[in-house]
C-alpha cells in the first residue's frame, strides 16, 4: 500500500499493515469500551509541513486500513475525514505572508520576542510546527498591531530602507549575501537581534516603556518612522532570501 499525498509518501508493506491491524484488533477486543470507532496507528503518523494536516494509517470498521486527514491550524475549521490517495495539498507552494501595520508615535521597537508587553496576543493557543499554523499565528498577532515572522534560531538585522526597513538575515556572508553588500547592511543596521524565541518583533514604541527588554533581559531597539500605516511582506520559512520581512509605506 502506498499512498502519496501533501508531499509526503507513507508506504507500508502487506507485512506491516497485517501487524497494524493484528495490534489494533487486539486492543480492541482487550479494550472494547475504549475503541468504539476509527482508531489511529501512532507508529505510522506523519504531518504535512506545509498545510498543517496530520496524515495518520486509521482503522476502520475493524477490518481495513484507510488514511485520515486532520488540519492542525485552530483556523482552518476543518473537520477530520478520510481522503482518498493523491489528494492534492492545499498549500502546494508557500507563499509570503502580508499583514498591515500602523504607527501611531513616529517610533518603532525592534526586538526578538516582546509578547510580554501584549498579553492581549496570548488568549488564543497556536500549534506552529507548519506554514498554514504560522501565516495563522502571525495573522492573530498582526490584529494587535504586532508584527512577527518566523526566522528560526539565529540573528536578525533591522535596516531602514525605502521610507520603512528591511529585516535580514545575514546568515553567513560567503553564503548568503555578497560580500560588498554584507558590509554595506552591516553599517546601515539599526539594531540586531537574537531570535532565540525563533520571532522577530516590530511593535510600535507607544506601546512599550522606554527600559524595555526581550525575554532574554535584552535591550529593545529603536527607530523613527512617519507615522502612517504600513504593509508587511514576510517572506516563508523556505526562502532563500536574505531579506526575510519587509515593512513600506502604504500608497494612498
Amino acid at each position: 500500500m502506498k499512498f502519496e499525498t501533501c508531499g509526503h509518501t507513507l508506504s507500508l508493506s502487506p507485512e506491516e499493515i497485517e501487524a497494524v491491524l493484528h495490534r489494533q484488533l487486539q486492543h480492541r477486543r482487550e479494550h472494547p469500551d475504549l475503541f468504539k470507532g476509527p482508531s489511529e496507528s501512532p507508529e505510522y503518523r506523519t504531518e504535512c509541513l506545509h498545510c498543517g494536516r496530520h496524515i495518520t494509517l486509521t482503522l476502520n470498521n475493524d477490518e481495513c486500513a484507510s488514511i485520515s486527514f486532520q488540519y492542525t491550524s485552530p483556523s482552518s475549521g476543518e473537520t477530520p475525514r478520510t481522503l482518498d490517495n493523491n489528494t492534492p495539498c492545499p498549500l502546494p507552494t508557500l507563499q509570503p505572508t502580508t499583514v498591515r501595520f500602523t504607527c501611531k508615535s513616529g517610533r518603532i521597537a525592534l526586538g526578538n520576542d516582546l509578547r510580554t508587553y501584549f498579553p492581549n496576543t496570548q488568549t488564543q493557543r497556536f500549534e506552529i510546527s507548519n506554514h498554514a499554523a504560522k501565516v495563522a499565528y502571525i495573522q492573530h498577532h498582526a490584529s494587535h498591531n504586532y508584527i512577527t515572522g518566523f526566522v528560526g534560531n539565529t540573528h536578525v538585522w533591522f535596516v531602514p530602507k525605502d521610507g520603512g526597513l528591511d529585516v535580514v538575515f545575514p546568515g553567513s556572508h560567503e553564503s548568503r549575501i555578497d560580500e560588498n553588500e554584507w558590509r554595506r547592511l552591516d553599517r546601515k543596521c539599526v539594531h540586531e537581534t537574537s531570535t532565540e524565541l525563533w520571532w522577530f518583533a516590530i511593535v510600535d514604541a507607544a506601546d512599550l516603556p522606554e527600559d524595555a527588554t526581550d525575554t532574554y533581559d535584552r535591550k529593545v531597539g529603536f527607530m523613527d518612522l512617519p507615522p502612517g500605516d504600513y504593509e508587511v511582506v514576510i517572506q516563508p520559512e523556505t526562502s532563500l532570501d536574505p531579506v526575510v520581512a519587509t515593512l513600506r509605506p502604504l500608497k494612498p
